[in-house]
């Protein structure tokens, strides 16, 4: 410690770095929990819980400086304990809640949702957020003359944040996610005690029974782990008498192997709600009664499949005499199960040497083969258990093997007598249903101008390329509730007549029923239904830039709207008001522009972060690994160009012209990716993994490095001022992020990755207008 009981700065940054490392850590964990207790799109709300809590303990932050009871030591190793404590508080609220289900219950398109469970766990999982929002602005604040120190302070905050995004990477293979919280809670409590210089034995003494609870749920996670919330396939199987037999996790996601009673069979529950049926084997396979019979009619010699998962198409294949089987399959522990514990259950399946296993996203295979292949299996999503509700429920999963590119990739990998089969389940509620006695949905709809789009595109005939069928049967997962399986053959060379009726009498032999076939009279106009639709229903063809193949709304939605319009309430009435109103409301005009300029580039810092994620979901082949990679990528080398401003930028220097150059390149070079990003994706797309996150760095570096600067730039002319405010700076701009978490999934949704990345542009050169009316007002 410093001759003034502050700790050397040296030491300090480290224990900032730690901090941030724990808390991304806990960040990217909780959202790995969420997407299994929850449907998987809520996993994304954790970024907008964890901005939110940190805004709001930026708040406290505030309040506890200047009230200046406490020393600066005592609030930061409290907020420090504090943090680690709350990770473990939501661990053990996660797991009561859900085996003790409480609170009231609403129904959304067939799926009911525990909300009092929801709220009792989110607000569980807010509170260590505050605590680092606390710690967090703190440091910003650290008590020293010189005020360049921000900017080292802030990059080891966005360092150490981002190495511990992608910390779970490499500790997932070893652990589950429980462990992982726990080790973040450990690195916490151990940070807290850096700063005891009070009280030493009360501190050290429940610093040391919190690492101990750490330490017995480090060696006892399972114990901990929670169950799924509403009604999710997992749950409802179990309550049937169904046993999970075995749990791992992945760096894709939750895997539970479910043992049913009775000689029912096996099945892998992927995030607690997409079953995968284990196949016993090619001599034992599906009923001849399943409608997927339907795909071998024409003998085919050679096959890809597309999300093998447990092997069913694959046993189907070897049954039918097909001498090569392609399987591809995303989850690698599903293939080490079928190679290892299940190969036997399986008759060695996956070890039969005319089948050939891949770890991998289907597209990037397509991308880096030049085989072609007499039939091609797209059933990723293959069970009616996988269905996904309709009302405004969606997932980013697996979505982008059904896009316009997706299907032009399928086309040209066929033989000239190949033909792709995609199997799309949905529910036949009153929200998806378009023509319930044609049977028709707003997803087939979907499907059909997506795959004609396609055709369209490699200059096709597409009128005789492609026949669609339905197969009505139960929704598993829904109770009363019927689910369709639409099947869609596309074919490389153009359907005479003949072909045609044999095709349907041989899909009709399976069950199948005709909803468009070339020469068909009985075909379903869907032309018609497509021009007759709501003008709120939006069945465009589904494409990479814009592959929510699910989402069928024009609008937001009155449910989408009261979303946003709750994140802005709760922004401005839990981090915003607070501070205005103690300050009296004594705003300038200088005041309220650099409020604008925080916001702006929390907003647009987020915007460009969240939309790369999506994009490079297809690029880098896993939902996982966008998000970890493009946030270790992001928040390092902003954090690099973070430190550039405090070694370059001293004290005299003009800091508001070097933040409007810095704000314009920002802008500059975001507005040309989102024109050119989409090309970058596809041109490199067939690279393997290392090379294509080498690449991803490469990319991301440019920008990243850049966006660093503005925000402790921001702060140091702001602190010329008044010290205090740079704390209040931190939330706004922390608000400005939860915003722009929810804004830019609703962007994405209704205008694509594209736009959605343009805003994030445009949001800095609106930061750039802000910071010249503010250095005007202060004139």
């Amino acid at each position: 410690m410093s001759g003034d009981g502050l700790m050397g700065f040296s030491r300090f940054l480290v224990a900032v770095f730690l901090v941030s490392l724990s808390v991304l850590s806990f960040e990217v964990a909780l959202s790995f929990e969420f997407a299994f207790m929850f449907w998987f799109y809520l996993s994304f709300i954790v970024i907008a819980v964890a901005m939110f809590g940190i805004g709001v303990g930026s708040v406290f932050g505030f309040f506890l400086l200047k009230n200046g009871r406490h020393p600066y030591n005592v609030l930061m190793h409290i907020s420090a304990l504090g943090l680690g404590g709350s990770m473990l508080l939501t661990l053990v609220t996660a797991r009561f809640v859900s085996t003790n289900l409480s609170g009231f219950e609403i129904t959304l398109g067939g799926l009911t949702l525990p909300v009092g469970a929801v709220i009792l766990i989110m607000g569980s999982a807010v509170v260590p957020f505050i605590f680092a929002g606390i710690f967090l602005s703190l440091a910003l604040n650290y008590p020293s003359p010189a005020r360049r120190r921000i900017s080292f302070i802030y990059m080891a905050d966005l360092v150490g944040a981002g190495i511990g995004a992608f910390l779970i990477t490499g500790l997932l293979p070893f652990t589950g996610v429980e462990e992982v919280i726990a080790f973040s809670a450990i690195i916490a409590v151990s940070v807290s005690t850096l700063f005891i210089k009070r009280h030493r034995i009360l501190s050290f003494t429940v610093a040391a029974v919190l690492i101990v609870g750490s330490v017995f749920v480090l060696f006892n996670g399972s114990f901990f782990r929670p169950l799924p919330l509403g009604g999710k396939f997992l749950s409802t199987a179990t309550d049937s008498g169904a046993v999970v037999i075995d749990t791992v996790w992945t760096s894709v996601s939750r895997l539970d192997l479910l043992e049913y009673p009775e000689g029912g069979g096996r099945r892998f529950v992927e995030n607690g709600e997409y079953p995968i049926t284990v196949s016993r084997g090619a001599a034992s396979s599906v009923q001849r009664t399943d409608p997927r019979w339907s795909m071998f009619y024409r003998k085919p010699r050679s096959m890809l499949a597309i999300g093998s998962g447990g092997g069913v198409e694959v046993a189907m294949a070897l049954s039918e005499g097909v001498g090569r089987v392609q399987a591809v399959e995303i989850n690698p522990a599903i293939v080490d199960y079928m190679e290892g514990d299940l190969a036997e259950y399986s008759q060695g399946l996956y070890l039969d040497p005319r089948v050939q296993t891949q770890i991998e996203d289907g597209r990037t295979f397509l991308h880096r083969t030049s085989d072609k292949y007499d039939l091609i299996e797209n059933g990723v999503l293959g069970s009616a258990g996988l269905v996904v509700p309709s009302t405004a429920m969606l997932t980013t999963k697996d979505m982008n093997v059904y896009t316009v590119e997706a299907n032009q990739e399928y086309i040209r990998h066929l033989t000239p007598d190949g033909v792709a089969v995609t199997i799309i389940y949905g529910l036949l509620d009153d929200f998806n249903v378009v023509d319930r006695e044609q049977g028709v949905t707003a997803i087939s709809l979907k499907q059909y101008s997506t795959v004609r789009e396609a055709l369209l595109r490699e200059g096709l005939d597409w009128e005789r390329h492609f026949a669609i069928f339905a197969f009505e049967q139960d929704a598993e997962n829904f109770g009363k509730t019927r689910a369709q399986a639409e099947y869609t053959f596309i074919f490389r060379n153009a359907l005479s007549q003949a072909e045609v009726e044999q095709l349907i009498s041989e899909t009709q032999r399976q069950g199948l029923k005709v909803l468009y076939a070339p020469y068909n009279r009985g075909s379903v106009d869907f032309e018609k239904l497509i021009l007759g639709l709501d003008e709120n229903r939006d069945v465009s063809p589904a494409t990479d830039d814009r592959p929510f193949f699910y989402f069928t709304d024009r609008g937001l939605g009155n449910m989408l709207i009261a979303a946003i319009g709750f994140v802005l309430f709760i922004t401005l009435v839990f981090i915003i008001a607070p501070i205005a109103v103690s300050e009296r409301l004594d705003f300038d005009i200088s005041k309220g522009f650099s409020l604008l300029f925080f916001l702006a580039i929390g907003v647009g810092y987020i915007l460009v972060e969240t939309t790369l994620i999506y994009r490079l979901v297809l690029f880098l082949g896993r939902p996982s690994y966008a998000f970890q990679i493009v946030i270790f990528s992001m928040l390092t080398f902003s954090g690099l160009g973070s430190m550039a401003t405090g070694a370059l930028l001293r004290r005299g220097e003009d800091l508001s012209k070097a933040m409007e150059k810095m704000l314009l390149a920002i802008s500059l070079i975001v507005i040309l990716y989102s024109f050119t990003f989409q090309s970058f994706v596809l041109k490199y797309i067939r690279l393997e993994l290392p090379s294509k996150i080498a690449l991803t760095f490469l990319a991301l570096a440019p920008p990243a490095f850049i966006m660093g600067m503005p925000f402790p730039l921001g702060l140091r002319l702001i602190s010329e001022k008044d010290p205090h405010k740079t704390i209040w700076m931190y939330g706004v701009n922390s608000s400005g992020a939860v915003i722009a978490s929810i804004l830019g999934m609703y962007m994405a949704l209704l205008y694509g990755f594209s736009k959605t990345l343009l805003l994030g542009g445009v949001m800095y050169a609106f930061a750039f207008i802000s910071l010249s009316l503010y250095q005007r007002g202060l004139k």
